[in-house]
């Protein structure tokens, strides 16, 4: 059952489109990715839902658990780069917040354990690492008590540690049934949280479903990935019976459904006449077909 449905949405700057018209659902409960490339019209969707900026043109219908059409959801932002008072302590923070709403203000103590933040209360924000202001921002985007979280790349430019602690605090929320829609670039962020994901590019949804169901939808079940001492055009593969290679960043690569005898002849073949350096044989996975249909690399 779905908490927010979108259907047609448009978004221009002057006449240069941001979005072109679209449509996505996301369902009670479930952790949602909307993934691409900077540019791609991420962030301008996640604001467009969470009321901070205007479309020109389609539809936003939210729900409840019910099924019923409602209006004011309550919202629980983390920004990509959150700004707060410096000079107050996070004790202070938590206060100043929680006198907007009226959840009671010591609704967000169960979290303090979560965010690991239960020795910093009384540390003024300008004092806390990096890692320790997301996982704040994190702790006070629940001091309302949200019906869905939005959460705008929430571990960009975290070191490795503290992006895992970031995923296993949005599982944990997901587990107490919170929704969560978040935005990234990072491939492995998205096949790791998300039920289900959108992939983004220049303002377009290029497909949304499952990561293992997306991967099955373009038949990449399996990538051939190699290099060559003397490069040729990928044109030349069609001599091998090679359909769909592509070329990137030095990197030939094909996707086959299965290991198999022709696959082996066609690698016999290309070695013969070909100078390879090197090549693999692996599973594919989303970041291939990311690669596929947006054209670019993803983060790592």
């Amino acid at each position: 059952m779905s908490i927010i449905s979108i259907s047609g949405l448009l978004k221009r700057y002057g006449k240069i489109p941001a979005l072109k018209g679209i449509s996505f659902d996301v369902r009670h409960g479930e952790i949602f990715a909307l993934l691409g490339p900077n540019g791609s019209g991420k962030t301008t969707t996640l604001e467009i839902l969470m009321g901070l900026r205007s479309f020109n043109e389609g539809e936003i219908r939210y729900f409840d658990a019910a099924g019923q059409q409602k209006v004011g959801l309550k919202i629980g932002p983390v920004f990509q780069t959150p700004v707060y008072y410096d000079n107050l302590t996070v004790r202070e923070l938590i206060k100043y917040y929680s006198q907007f709403y009226v959840t009671p203000s010591n609704h967000v103590d169960k979290y303090f354990d979560l965010v690991n933040l239960q020795d910093k209360l009384d540390c003024q924000y300008k004092d806390l690492s990096g890692g320790q202001k997301q996982q704040l921002s994190i702790l006070l985007s629940l001091v309302n008590d949200p019906d869905i979280l939005f959460f705008d790349e929430p571990s960009n430019a975290l070191d490795p540690q503290i992006r895992l602690k970031i995923w296993d605090i949005i599982r944990t929320l997901k587990s107490e049934g919170k929704t969560i829609i978040f935005t990234t670039h990072y491939i492995e962020e998205a096949e790791a949280l998300a039920d289900r994901v959108s992939i983004l590019s220049k303002g377009e949804i290029l497909v949304t479903d499952k990561p293992e169901e997306i991967i099955k939808l373009y038949n990449d079940n399996f990538k051939v990935e190699f290099t060559l001492e003397q490069p040729v055009d990928v044109e030349s593969f069609e001599q091998f019976g090679v359909v769909g290679m592509s070329f990137f960043d030095g990197v030939y690569s094909f996707s086959v459904d299965s290991i198999n005898g022709r696959l082996m002849q066609i690698v016999k073949d290309m070695s013969e006449k070909l100078s390879i350096s090197k090549i693999t044989i692996g599973k594919s996975s989303l970041e291939d077909v990311f690669v596929r249909l947006t054209g670019e690399k993803a983060a790592s």
